[in-house]
């Protein structure tokens, strides 16, 4: 047990001690008053009386006061409090005259998204150019869409050519391929008949070679077979690239390609070929006309709104809630960001309370509190404590912070606390006379932390 709450136990002691004793003193002397009494007249009987009653009264002081300094050692009193709530300004967003919808007076209830005045432009020039402006883009508009539709019958032409194109490439790459295998397996044919006309030559070569060396044949009849052998062997050679050149066009064929010295694309692929290149530079173009159009109408939507503005600009309030002060009078002329009129939020609402610094340490963040209206009504309500911040000591209704005063500076503690507002609370409409009751004075208790009441009652 801390120093604290030995002494606070000392001090809880030595006031029902004196209770006590105040209170036995006061028994014994109404005890021998009425003892001693005499019934044989009627002063005596008055006296017996505003004895008695003085008695009791002074009980009642006594367990009223011990009350009292029960309550003062286990809760805190706020030294200040009042209810705040956000306030929401609204300015002009053009340059003109100010007329209002509806009596902006001070406690005016005002609807979410209710009218609450206009501001019509006086700049005839400035409306003028913004008309012109807007014409000069509605045409750009007009013409860029024509120009895309012409764009896209253009596009719409090319794909059909395109798809006639292909078939064509298509049919003369097939009869191309056929021919091309076809000449393949007549030159392989060919082949293989060189090549057996070859081996015939090579044996004829040998056997007339052996023949000239025994005398049986002359000798140009031996250098005839050596020359047909010869010859066979260009002739297969011949063959085999001639065979490889049809593979090639086969492979050629197969790409809708062609080999003629170099190699080319043939004709219809070759239309192919230039009707994709327009068909990729056509959607291109149209890409960027529709960005372009794009573009055109924003800033024409653009032109439309300021125009709007600038004619007439209708202010509408963000909040439910109730005029607080009223800036800007009606039929006056005033400059775009001028403010016009502030509401107070009646959504928004929460208390602000002022403590002495030394109790800081036995209050949290979160705990519960008791708010009372020191107005007539004396409503009370329950909430708890949002924030806490050493140093403040006033803050004006409608602002979450503010500057303290430097006599003021680490004597006070302001508390930010969040109010369980009643049903009744949230008919603003009742309420719009007394502003949803921000700026009203309270009294908000704390329970103390550290000292509860229970500590007493043990």
């Amino acid at each position: 047990m801390n120093k604290t709450t030995k002494k606070n136990k000392e001090k809880k002691n030595e006031l029902f001690f004196s209770f006590h004793e105040k209170l036995f003193e006061l028994y014994d002397k109404t005890y021998y008053a009425l003892k001693n009494f005499q019934f044989d007249s009627q002063v005596q009987s008055k006296t017996l009386f505003f004895r008695i009653f003085r008695v009791l009264l002074a009980i009642f002081i006594i367990v009223f006061g011990i009350k009292l300094i029960l309550n003062k050692n286990t809760s805190v009193n706020s030294l200040q409090g009042f209810i705040n709530g956000r306030v929401v300004s609204l300015s002009s967003p053009i340059e003109g005259k100010l007329n209002y919808f509806v009596d902006m007076t001070p406690g005016v209830f005002i609807r979410k998204n209710q009218k609450i005045a206009q501001v019509t432009s006086q700049h005839e020039k400035l409306i003028t150019d913004l008309e012109i402006k807007i014409h000069e883009s509605d045409s750009k508009i007009l013409a860029i869409k024509k120009h895309i539709e012409l764009l896209n019958k253009l596009l719409e032409e090319r794909v059909n050519e395109y798809k006639n194109a292909k078939r064509k490439s298509n049919i003369h790459k097939n009869i191309r391929i056929k021919f091309e295998k076809e000449k393949l397996e007549e030159t392989r044919a060919e082949l293989e008949e060189v090549k057996s006309k070859k081996f015939i030559a090579d044996q004829e070569s040998v056997r007339m070679s052996e023949l000239y060396k025994d005398g049986f044949v002359s000798q140009a009849d031996y250098e005839e077979a050596i020359e047909k052998a010869k010859q066979s062997i260009k002739q297969v050679n011949s063959k085999r690239h001639q065979l490889e050149q049809t593979k090639s066009q086969l492979i050629a064929a197969s790409h809708g390609l062609q080999i003629n010295g170099a190699l080319t694309a043939n004709y219809h692929e070759s239309q192919k070929k230039m009707i994709e290149k327009e068909l990729l530079e056509l959607k291109q173009e149209i890409s960027k006309n529709s960005l372009n159009l794009k573009l055109t109408e924003a800033e024409n939507k653009k032109l439309k709104e300021e125009l709007s503005k600038q004619q007439v600009n209708t202010i509408t309030s963000p909040v439910n809630g109730v005029v607080w002060t009223v800036s800007s009078k009606e039929q006056e002329f005033i400059n775009q960001y001028d403010p016009i009129v502030k509401i107070v939020d009646c959504n928004d609402r929460w208390v602000e309370a002022f403590i002495p610094e030394q109790d800081f340490s036995t209050l949290y963040v979160g705990a519960p509190v008791t708010i009372k209206s020191l107005n007539a009504d004396k409503t009370t309500w329950t909430g708890y404590i949002r924030a806490i911040r050493s140093g403040d000591s006033r803050v004006k209704v409608g602002n979450d912070l503010d500057i303290f005063p430097p006599e003021l500076i680490r004597k006070q503690v302001v508390l930010k606390i969040e109010v369980n507002w009643r049903k009744e609370d949230s008919d603003f409409i009742t309420n719009s006379s007394e502003f949803c009751r921000t700026g009203g004075s309270v009294e908000v208790q704390f329970e103390r932390k550290s000292l509860a009441k229970n500590d007493y009652l043990r």
